[in-house]
């Protein structure tokens, strides 16, 4: 890790589902890893969704994924040890730097239940002198609950991404409660807010009478028909929750009828696991991006690929960055201007709806793929070794925000956040601060479960052992 740059240092979390595409990808376009991540001006890159296997680190060093093969970086990973190998899997790679701020110890054992922590799912990395802050990157489970031909199977899901939370919530509270300053990054499958989603994608209860519940008040009149007649359209919509684009074709109207109305689709499908998150981020922890980009419009992380909906701007929120609040309060977090998010223009401000959908789209340049004909599916393979487009991605300064990179890479864009210089100081000075006094703290992890999220060191310190040369005895 390294406060170099100013003094600050740039975290990065990215779903990259699946890491060698993705890699291969950006090896392709700019030679190597370490080349690519100078440009993105991080300090720290935590991906979920890697995708990787043990043994695809244990290569040679060019074919490791970067893991070894990125002059000037480290990297910690926890894979899959259970039945799917090859699924989940995060990763955190780290700049080399001063001592006192590299990686003291990490491990995958993080939720403290191994069924959990076989499954790869999240990494603990412990940073800087007395290993004051620690990055925890996490990648929780899908649940589809709407799908009614699965009932029971996605009731069994919910619960397991359920009880994944809440394990997740006892390390980071345990962790504070040390004395540690904590950083929860990656892709929680979860929106919170309303504005976590598109407009039109919002929730609305319409009653067994065809009336939306908390719907606007004035609904019946822009619509312009009776309260009667705009009830006998909802009719076949009758004790459902219906799309924002449900309720405005029905009754004519148009869907901004509907701004500041609705649930975004994880509050009403999985509403106990968005209670968990709203829990989460309305007490001692803080959701950076939402504090510091509140009023940005459509700001999302990912959009379905197999629809197209990158290119319509219409995706939902699902990554994030929450930092203890003691960190938030006390200044760790560069509170970036949202004019630095990218998107805007002389005639358009950043926190704009179109904004988004140019940061999305490079200004309508990245287009979607082609849905029936000859040219059906081509779209990203067209545009992707578009290097014109593929250098648009790269941030003009360092900020806390998001940077949208090619749509080839992956159907997740980075968060990022930036650290203040107050912060790198503290974690130099050891313990967080000078508010954290006390003896030295024992690293958490050991070096044992350490060397694992480095498995290729482990295979050389066996190939050294069995391949040393036998003393001649005299």
């Amino acid at each position: 890790m390294s406060c170099e740059s100013g003094g600050s240092l740039s975290i990065l979390t990215w779903n990259v589902a699946g890491w060698a595409p993705t890699s291969a990808l950006i090896a392709s376009h700019y030679g190597d890893l370490a080349e690519y991540l100078q440009r993105l001006q991080c300090d720290v890159l935590c991906i979920q969704e890697s995708k990787v296997l043990t043994s695809q680190l244990t290569s040679a060093p060019q074919d490791s994924l970067g893991a070894r093969s990125a002059p000037g970086w480290q990297s910690y990973w926890a894979f899959n040890r259970g039945k799917s190998k090859g699924s989940n899997g995060v990763a955190t790679f780290v700049r080399d730097g001063p001592a006192s701020l590299s990686v003291r110890s990490a491990t995958q054992d993080v939720l403290g239940d191994k069924d959990l922590d076989d499954e790869g799912r999240c990494i603990l990395t412990e940073h800087g002198k007395d290993g004051a802050l620690c990055v925890i990157n996490a990648y929780a489970p899908v649940s589809k609950m709407h799908d009614d031909t699965k009932a029971g199977v996605a009731s069994a899901a919910a619960g397991r991404k359920l009880r994944f939370l809440v394990a997740l919530r006892r390390r980071m509270d345990a962790l504070r409660a040390a004395g540690r300053r904590v950083l929860l990054v990656g892709d929680l499958n979860l929106t919170w807010r309303p504005e976590d989603c598109r407009l039109e994608r919002r929730l609305l209860y319409v009653d067994g009478d065809g009336k939306v519940i908390n719907g606007p008040v004035d609904l019946q009149t822009r619509s312009e028909d009776s309260e009667d007649a705009a009830q006998q359209k909802l009719e076949d919509l009758a004790g459902t929750w219906s799309s924002v684009h449900q309720l405005s074709s029905k009754l004519g109207v148009p869907a901004a009828s509907f701004q500041g109305c609705g649930k975004s689709y994880h509050c009403v499908n999985e509403p106990e696991a968005a209670e968990w998150l709203k829990d989460l981020v309305s007490g001692s922890w803080v959701d950076v991006f939402a504090e510091v980009h509140g009023a940005a419009a459509d700001r999302f992380t990912c959009w379905s690929q197999q629809t197209n909906m990158r290119y319509s701007n219409s995706g939902a929120r699902l990554d994030y960055a929450i930092i203890d609040r003691r960190s938030w309060e006390e200044g760790w977090v560069v509170r970036s201007s949202s004019e630095l998010l990218p998107g805007g223009s002389e005639d358009c401000s950043a926190l704009q709806a179109q904004a988004a959908l140019n940061a999305a789209t490079h200004f309508g340049q990245w287009h979607a793929s082609a849905t029936k004909g000859n040219a059906r599916g081509d779209g990203l393979s067209l545009q992707r070794d578009d290097m014109r487009l593929n250098d648009s991605q790269f941030p003009k300064q360092r900020h806390t925000g998001l940077i949208y990179t090619p749509p080839a890479y992956s159907d997740h864009i980075p968060v990022c956040i930036l650290l203040d210089p107050r912060a790198c100081a503290a974690l130099e000075g050891g313990a967080g601060g000078a508010a954290d006094s006390g003896a030295p703290r024992q690293a958490l992890c050991t070096s044992t479960e350490t060397r694992t999220c480095q498995p290729w060191l482990k295979q050389q310190s066996i190939s050294s052992f069995f391949g040393a040369k036998k003393q001649k005895v005299s």
